[in-house]
């Protein structure tokens, strides 16, 4: 790949690669820069440096314009292998973690690497930059982020099936970097002076295998910690045993030996045998207990019942002699108030009576008979 300039804006200290005098010297947009490898010349000094790029102390790790192939059918790109492509860098950026630290990142690593090989988890996730490089025989991929970035992008190579083509370094940018503080890369990752550095070091990084699954957690029963211990630990106990006893006693040539072996296996599984009748005798002994608990739990609910019938009837009856008392002192009351109206009736009779008896003896006044009356009022 030939090399490609930048014209002008040189730091101060730059010096030409090709008569090592200082470059850009002038305000003004002279002498040159290559994007890849970062070196600079004197445009008079251009055209004697080697026109192949050597893209500089990364170059294991950047990927190519060449390599980059036309837009599919899903105006998607994809990467191709070339004899001088090695292992080129798949970057994941999530620049949402360590502070604002991943945007410096994503930042950076574009200015380090080709652009085309550095991606924002956040926009566009681990699927766009495992399509690019799915095609290539062997990659790598950094991922700058927590163990939340790092179990996303393990995901989607394991949808895409490139567990054999790729391996997964850490840069830790998150707030939980347990994976890669194990794995050897520190805790934290907030000097962006050395990352150049840190490439490097990913570049000559020992490759280390690590299992990956997945947990289901459902509701149930639990067994009889018995029954696992014997189906674990006894039985395979026993299993070795008979097995070891019973290779003595085919391959071994000395009868004593033969002998003492096939004792043993005799006593193993005899004790074997008594071992599964003890847990037979006790799952009986348990589902008799069960069987008289049940009795004594039906008889508590029936002993129950019977109480809570009791003490309704006993309300029922309370009910109803507290509605007979009512009842009578309504009647009481009725009656008292019949004798009352019955002896203001009387008592208004015998006002009536005397009035008239009264106006009777005035007439005989008038008349000139003279009668006495003996009315009692």
């Amino acid at each position: 790949m030939p090399h490609q300039w930048l014209e002008g804006n040189l730091p101060v200290s730059a010096k030409c690669l090709v008569c090592d005098k200082p470059c850009g010297s002038v305000l003004r947009l002279q002498d040159c820069k290559c994007i890849w490898c970062k070196a600079t010349v004197h445009t008079n000094c251009k055209g004697k440096l080697d026109k192949v790029c050597s893209m500089g102390p990364c170059s294991r790790l950047i990927l190519p314009p060449t390599n980059i192939s036309a837009v599919d059918l899903d105006e998607m790109c994809k990467a191709r292998s070339s004899p001088r492509l090695v292992e080129p860098l798949l970057v994941f950026v999530n620049s949402k973690s360590g502070d604002n630290q991943g945007v410096k990142m994503y930042r950076k690593f574009k200015r380090i690497l080709n652009p085309a090989q550095v991606f924002d988890l956040i926009r566009s996730g681990p699927h766009c930059g495992l399509r690019l490089f799915q095609d290539l025989p062997h990659f790598r991929i950094l991922v700058c982020g927590g163990d939340g970035s790092i179990g996303w992008v393990l995901r989607e190579i394991d949808k895409k099936d490139l567990i054999n083509k790729c391996q997964v370094g850490v840069l830790p940018l998150g707030t939980g970097n347990d994976l890669a503080r194990v794995l050897g890369w520190g805790s934290a990752f907030d000097d962006e002076a050395q990352l150049a550095a840190f490439l490097e070091k990913l570049d000559h990084a020992q490759i280390k295998m690590l299992d990956r699954w997945s947990i289901l957690t459902y509701e149930g029963l639990m067994p009889d910690p018995r029954k696992d211990s014997l189906t674990d630990d006894a039985i395979t106990l026993y299993e070795d045993s008979v097995a070891a006893h019973l290779t003595k006693i085919v391959q071994s040539d000395n009868h004593k030996t033969v002998i003492m072996s096939a004792k043993v296996l005799c006593a193993t599984v005899k004790d074997f045998v008594e071992r599964i009748a003890e847990i037979e005798e006790e799952e009986e002994e348990s589902s008799s207990k069960c069987a008289a608990l049940q009795e004594k739990l039906d008889s508590l609910l029936n002993t129950l019942e019977a109480e809570s019938r009791e003490v309704k009837r006993e309300k029922e009856d309370l009910m109803e002699k507290e509605e007979e008392v009512k009842r009578k002192k309504l009647m009481s009351r009725a009656n008292s108030l019949k004798k009352a109206v019955r002896e203001l009736i009387e008592h208004a009779e015998k006002r009536e009576l005397y009035f008239h008896s009264k106006i009777i003896a005035d007439i005989f006044e008038n008349n000139g008979i003279n009668c006495k009356l003996n009315i009692c009022a």
